[in-house]
């Protein structure tokens, strides 16, 4: 669905606050279309190389509904 594995979902977990799956009633992790789409923008920035603070900044700022801290990096 997003393309992570398993375990980085895990450490991501960990390391962004905003990104906390729901649990069933037999802990297995039950992901929104919310979560999703966070593990997808935390994913793109990922990738463009912006570390956890900076990620952490951005997610902020998308759930202010505010511009965006970071443009693609060239």
């Amino acid at each position: 669905m997003t393309g992570v594995n398993p375990n980085t979902l895990r450490k991501w977990e960990r390391r962004f606050p905003k990104l906390k799956p729901e649990r069933s009633r037999t802990r297995y992790r039950t992901y929104s279309e919310a979560d999703i789409n966070l593990i997808r923008r935390i994913k793109y920035l990922d990738e463009q190389g912006y570390g956890t603070d900076a990620v952490n900044r951005q997610l902020t700022q998308d759930a202010l509904g505010l511009r965006p801290l970071f443009t693609d990096r060239q």
